[in-house]
């Protein structure tokens, strides 16, 4: 026992010195729910329901999700818009990467939840929870990743539809958590979708807390930038915003722990499609209210860190 034992630390070992990177990402899913109506919230997304979301539809959404989480090879992804455990545990039982997963149920009152899928032999979690917010609470997961004390919280900030109170509300419940019960000790990895350019002033009072403790990566090496003027990982009535971003703590890009090998938003022609006089559009489950088919209507980021 004690001979494998040994074998088993050697091998650890050596996986740990060639791990050269580690590749973090972060996708919205738009929506990935099942057909089972549910018990407590209006739900459009079963076979009766306003989407008309049948199997069919449920199993191609499925499938399109997990080609672009294969694909991207990370190493940790954080997944928002995805609507129970149920839908999760399938997602991961597609994936041909193997991954565990965390997810929790939020009060969300459209049953909006998060997730965070992981390769085991890279991040070991040891605490999540929900941050307590008056909306859609963030998930926040302690544990070591490649064996550095790191904290990494998911976000799914208020739409625009709402008003700005509202936004302002929900950054300051993270600020308060980042202020009162988060550890600096830990380096932090902040990612989601915003839903507001990282220029606002919530965002901003949030990254200068600390010393200017976080590296905001509002520059992105963006592979759409190349075809289009303003691009980022939204589209909206022509026009790019980047709401979806992912902050890392400076001790990750300085060179203490890490340093940024790349980011950027991940693009595949399959993400986009061609709607009307070479106009492009982000290619989503649905467009323009009637169902396209397609993967999401956020594109994926992500970030790779070089140890």
């Amino acid at each position: 026992m004690l001979k494998h034992l040994i074998i088993l630390a050697l091998f650890t070992l050596v996986n740990q010195a060639q791990a050269q990177s580690v590749t973090i990402g972060f996708y919205n899913v738009e929506n990935l729910f099942d057909t089972i109506p549910s018990l407590f919230y209006e739900d459009e997304f079963t076979p009766e329901g306003r989407k008309a979301w049948t199997s069919d539809r449920y199993q191609t959404k499925m499938n399109n999700i997990t080609q672009v989480i294969d694909q991207m090879s990370c190493d940790v992804i954080g997944l928002c818009e995805v609507e129970n455990e149920s839908v999760i545990r399938d997602l991961v039982q597609r994936l041909k990467t193997d991954y565990t997963y965390i997810h929790i149920t939020s009060s969300d009152r459209r049953g909006l939840d998060l997730a965070l899928l992981y390769k085991a032999d890279i991040f070991i979690p040891s605490k999540h929870y929900l941050i307590t917010s008056p909306y859609r609470e963030p998930m926040a997961i302690d544990g070591k990743l490649f064996g550095e004390d790191v904290s990494i919280v998911i976000c799914h900030m208020p739409s625009r539809l709402n008003s700005r109170a509202v936004f302002d509300r929900s950054f300051s419940a993270l600020t308060r958590w980042h202020n009162k019960v988060y550890d600096p000790k830990r380096a932090l990895i902040l990612m989601g979708d915003f839903n507001w350019s990282t220029t606002e002033k919530s965002i901003r009072k949030l990254s200068l807390s600390r010393d200017d403790y976080y590296a905001m990566l509002t520059q992105l090496d963006n592979p759409v930038g190349h075809t289009f003027k303003d691009a980022g990982s939204y589209l909206y009535d022509g026009t790019w915003y980047l709401y979806d971003n992912i902050l890392i703590d400076r001790r990750l890009s300085n060179g203490a722990i890490s340093t940024v090998q790349h980011c950027g938003i991940y693009l595949k022609p399959f993400l986009l499609f061609e709607s009307y006089k070479d106009r492009h559009n982000i290619n989503g489950s649905y467009h323009k209210g009637k169902y396209n088919g397609g993967y999401s209507d956020h594109l994926p980021i992500f970030i790779t860190l070089k140890l």
